[in-house]
């Protein structure tokens, strides 16, 4: 959809960089992973036919466009975000939905997560997924999302718990690293130095989650923390992937980082580096969590 025009830094992630130079069957595990993710949240916001609900931070639409198609001809979804190009992406994919079977009405709206442009008790739900980790102040945005809720309406959303998060950096450990291995931690720290947002979506783990909750003013929080620890040898499509895409819009590839900063040596090192994940065993940690909760009656 996005081909013939320039897309700012979120639309461009989510369209492309997330995939950057990724086999399909990369794609498609991660587009089975985001409909698992999909069902989960909407299911926590506890939603019906003709409710009205708000997807925070909706980005393509991934959640916004499954809502409608949920809510019916009577209900409406909001979408919001900051990305004028995300939402003209999830403007053509609703057309495309709507020549199909027409859903719930769509509104979207671009704006902030800390200062939703929306009257008190507006929606029966309110969706997220992925949006504090970007968020400077998580209790403001939970604020924002409780005050624009109905009284007993719901929130849903899932989070990464990057201060939890191992990549295969931690080969930096292993004696069969040790050839490059200090060109690796250059790459990785110039990485992570020019990050825009990597020290902010590390910063918190599911603990201060449901503080903020509460302290938000929300009750019947409930917080389903998951982690995956997996030690195993890569794929060769799977070094690849780890080398090529982005992790979030404002931080670089491994491999865009290694030719900033190796020049030259950059093809020799990345060929190595992908022989190492495939050839020696490392540790890779990833968690997130899953957070429901309600305002409170009146």
């Amino acid at each position: 959809m996005s081909e013939g025009r320039s897309l700012d830094r979120w639309a461009d992630w989510l369209l492309h960089g997330r995939v950057r130079n990724a086999p399909r069957i990369h794609e498609r595990r991660q587009a089975a992973h985001l409909r698992r993710v999909r069902d989960r949240v909407l299911r926590g916001a506890s939603m019906r036919k003709g409710h009205s609900m708000l997807d925070v931070g909706t980005g393509t639409g991934m959640l916004a466009l499954e809502a409608r198609r949920r809510l019916g001809p009577d209900g409406l979804v909001a979408a919001l975000d900051v990305s004028l190009d995300c939402l003209v992406e999830c403007r053509q994919a609703a057309s495309a939905q709507d020549a199909r079977d027409a859903g719930a009405r769509l509104q979207l709206v671009q704006g902030d997560a800390l200062a939703l442009p929306f009257g008190d008790s507006r929606f029966d739900a309110v969706t997220a997924r992925s949006v504090l980790i970007y968020v400077d102040d998580h209790v403001r945005g939970l604020a924002e999302m409780r005050r624009v809720l109905k009284p007993g309406g719901h929130v849903s959303l899932f989070e990464p718990v990057n201060k939890a998060y191992r990549a295969p950096n931690v080969l930096a450990d292993e004696p069969a690293l040790a050839p490059i291995g200090a060109d690796h931690e250059r790459v990785i720290s110039h990485m992570w130095k020019g990050s825009e947002f990597m020290e902010r979506i590390s910063s918190f783990d599911e603990r201060d989650l449901l503080r903020e909750f509460q302290e938000a003013g929300f009750h019947s929080v409930e917080l389903a923390f998951e982690q995956r620890v997996d030690v195993h040898t890569a794929a060769g499509w799977e070094a690849r992937t780890f080398i090529s895409t982005r992790p979030d819009p404002g931080t670089m590839s491994y491999e865009e980082s290694a030719r900033e900063v190796l020049g030259a040596r950059a093809d020799a090192h990345l060929r190595r580096f992908a022989e190492l994940l495939t050839s020696t065993p490392y540790r890779l940690v990833l968690a997130w969590a899953f957070v429901t909760a309600r305002k409170p009656e009146e």
